[in-house]
């Protein structure tokens, strides 16, 4: 489902990808106040959080 926070979402991370990740320049853009914010976008572009869990998940089995 098509909504204007999935374009503008689908933007910033696609900013991050050009510049590497450089939060401060998508933060530039994006106007988020809070930097935690595009860490997170930062985050999910790498899938650093299903890397962790996959870790912890074969760490289980």
């Amino acid at each position: 489902l098509m909504s204007p926070h999935r374009i503008r979402h689908s933007g910033i991370t696609t900013l991050l990808e050009a510049t590497s990740g450089d939060v401060r320049k998508a933060q530039k853009v994006s106007r988020h106040a809070k930097l935690d914010v595009l860490y997170q976008y930062d985050d999910n572009r790498k899938k650093g959080q299903e890397v962790l869990t996959n870790l912890l998940a074969d760490m289980i089995d």
